[in-house]
């Protein structure tokens, strides 16, 4: 399996090396921050609704997920306690028979 990721790597090339790895120029990210900061009043006017709307879907997705993993947490306490039972002794299986059957099964 170490050989097959050896030749994968190979295949894309060597990986570089830290000091290999540009640096990224900031200046465009700069200039685009400054520019919303100046048309921030009306920019803010224009996205509000789409921001308000994406806060509501992410609040929905986030219910549906919550809603999923407790119904999973739920059935797997479920099991849990249904294997709990089934290794716990029955008090029926272990019981002492009466003491008429005592005398029978000795005979």
């Amino acid at each position: 399996m170490l050989d097959r990721a050896r030749a994968h790597r190979h295949k894309r090339g060597p990986l570089p090396k830290r000091e290999e790895i540009p640096l990224l120029d900031l200046s465009a990210a700069k200039h685009v921050v400054h520019s919303i900061k100046e048309q921030w009043p009306g920019f803010r006017e224009k996205v509000e609704p789409y921001v308000n709307k994406g806060k509501e879907k992410l609040g929905d997705a986030y219910a549906s997920v919550a809603r999923v993993l407790a119904a999973q947490k739920e059935a797997y306490e479920d099991r849990r306690a249904e294997r709990k039972e089934r290794s716990r002794p029955h008090s029926d299986e272990h019981a002492v028979p009466p003491a008429s059957h005592a005398k029978n099964s000795h005979h």
